[in-house]
């Protein structure tokens, strides 16, 4: 393109100052076409039709970024035949192929054969012609000796006559419809076709056309009919139109399939839209990248674009992959993205940086630079904002994550909060879960706001956890003394069950009010009295056994004074030794 500029600067005063007129064609790297900007002139009648296009091309010449304006018309110009008198060269007997064959020698249109080569690939053509000087003089032509049929040599001139005739105009068609074309070429900072098309419609506002209407412009096709003046937009914007169109729609179907790919991995909805989020985000690396290396925005760009989208949903499905198993594992959702960044950060960023080495080797390639600066740059910000966007959305739609989790999740995983957001006693249940969705929306906020209170909310908590454990302990050290003497062997086995159920059911104790009620049963004292009633033995001495169980009697009496502590679906003992004292 720089030798392109060079070489037009240079030639182009030398040609104004000779009369002529040139351009400086420049191959594009795709598929062929006339020039960079084209247009195709419609109209209901060849004299319309290349008056228009004589007058658009006056227009390009107008304009400031477009060159080299030209047009496939012909100039009017005149040339030479000669024609045959067909009576006289009947009665010499010439034929009028015997004259076009000669006239065809002696201009040098003629092969009298070729020679060949060993070495050469195609055979070198041997032309009969005169020289070039005499060509031009008709008197030397008109002794041109033409052969007849009884041998006889006769003059060309005795056979006809030259004339001057005007050329015909050619007629270019296309899908059967006679057209014109007027060329251009496109230079300067906005070098794509496009802003010169922009340029030419604004200078077309104000145009008539010879049929007196405004001249129709068209860039997808054709216009409909030629019954009035129309043209159409080719060229290079063609070729870049359709490229982008076709590419665009694969993009779409690719976008597609991923999405589909990713509700068969994690059998979700969200969960995709999660992972594809940092798609669009690779062009905050792509547009600036190219703006840096001053590079237009071409086909191979669009290229590296798709190509980075499935490198970048590959890192997301990691990250969100990795917090689905911690999360499964009990850990809760935003504790679980962040170990998952902790864990693939490292990885991902040196995927990331041999992309963007592998990606330099064809940054200085004119075609496939457009695919290099997407690749590195594109990469480079996509990564890093991955490593952001990711977490941000897990946390956001945390119940979809959960849900997504291949097996069972924890009790410990389903609270809001972690590490930063602190722990809670909220649960995904039918009940909240409608609640839990609605904050769903606000997740970053709330993320956000966790962050804010989270040392607040876990300091309150433990100390709280921290009193109800210590007085739990307390609880449970009263209950197993109220119940420890079982002195008889009668008595062990009832009193040892409620003393092993107690720790089951015992979980009130944990409450240190409704344990402390028991003091009033610790009163047992006035039941020791029964010993006195042992003083009188004027009962035979017979049944020693029965008066030495006044210490049975007080432990039974104790445990029957505390017995409103077992009233929770624990069954007590009734001993007979201390019902008949109490009869006595």
């Amino acid at each position: 393109e720089n030798l392109a500029v060079l070489t037009r600067e240079m030639l182009t005063p030398i040609a104004r100052e000779l009369g002529a007129r040139i351009e400086v064609i420049e191959m594009p790297p795709g598929p062929p076409v006339l020039q960079t900007m084209v247009a195709e002139v419609y109209g209901p009648d060849d004299t319309t039709r290349r008056q228009v296009a004589a007058d658009l091309r006056a227009l390009f010449e107008r304009a400031e970024i477009t060159v080299d304006a030209d047009s496939y018309m012909q100039d009017p110009y005149t040339s030479w035949r000669f024609v045959v008198d067909r009576e006289k060269a009947s009665r010499r007997g010439v034929s009028v192929e015997t004259i076009n064959r000669q006239l065809e020698m002696a201009m040098g249109g003629f092969v009298l054969g070729d020679v060949k080569s060993d070495r050469a690939v195609e055979p070198m053509f041997i032309y009969l012609q005169m020289p070039l000087a005499l060509r031009g003089q008709f008197g030397r032509l008109g002794q041109l000796p033409v052969p007849s049929t009884t041998g006889a040599m006769i003059p060309l001139t005795e056979l006809g006559h030259f004339e001057q005739f005007r050329i015909d105009d050619p007629v270019f068609h296309k899908d059967l419809r006679a057209v014109e074309y007027v060329t251009g070429e496109v230079t300067g900072k906005l070098g794509a076709p496009i802003y010169g098309i922009f340029e030419m419609e604004d200078l077309l506002d104000d145009y008539v056309a010879p049929d007196g209407v405004r001249v129709e412009t068209n860039y997808t096709g054709p216009p409909e009919d030629s019954l009035q003046s129309a043209l159409e937009w080719t060229g290079e914007w063609t070729v870049t139109y359709e490229t982008f169109r076709d590419m665009g729609l694969a993009f779409a179907v690719a976008l597609v399939l991923i999405y589909i790919l990713v509700v068969w991995e994690f059998g979700n909805f969200t969960i995709p839209a999660i992972v594809m989020v940092p798609i669009p985000l690779t062009l905050i690396g792509i547009v600036p990248g190219h703006w840096l290396f001053g590079a237009s925005f071409t086909a191979t760009s669009m290229i590296g674009f798709i190509a980075l989208a499935g490198i970048i949903v590959r890192n997301s499905i990691l990250l969100v992959d990795f917090s689905l198993h911690a999360v499964q594992s009990g850990m809760r959702v935003q504790d679980a993205v962040i170990h998952s960044c902790q864990a693939r950060t490292r990885p991902i960023i040196i995927t990331a940086l041999a992309l963007i080495v592998g990606s330099s080797v064809i940054l200085s390639d004119p075609i496939f630079q457009g695919m290099a600066i997407s690749l590195m740059f594109g990469g480079l910000v996509s990564t890093l904002l991955t490593l952001v966007v990711i977490p941000l959305g897990c946390v956001s739609f945390r119940d979809s994550v959960i849900a997504a989790c291949p097996g069972p999740v924890p009790e410990s995983a389903l609270g809001r909060g972690g590490v930063y957001g602190g722990p809670t006693d909220e649960t995904v249940s039918p009940e909240n879960s409608g609640a839990a969705r609605g904050g769903a929306g606000g997740g970053i906020a709330r993320s956000f706001a966790a962050l804010a209170g989270g040392v607040s909310s876990v300091l309150g908590r433990a100390a709280k956890g921290l009193g109800g454990l210590a007085q739990g302990g307390a609880g449970a050290k009263d209950a197993p003394r109220a119940e420890a003497p079982t002195p008889t062997p009668q008595t062990v086995a009832p009193l040892v069950e409620p003393a092993t159920d107690i720790p089951a059911p015992a979980k009130p104790a944990a409450k240190p009010k409704p344990a402390a009620k028991p003091k009033p049963a610790a009163k047992p004292k006035p039941a020791a009295k029964p010993e006195p009633a042992a003083k009188p033995k004027p009962k035979p001495k017979a049944k020693p056994k029965r008066a030495r169980k006044p210490a049975p009697a007080k432990t039974n009496a104790k445990t029957a004074a505390g017995q409103p502590a077992l009233k929770d679906g624990l069954r007590g003992i009734r001993l007979k030794g201390v019902e008949d004292k109490k009869d006595e």
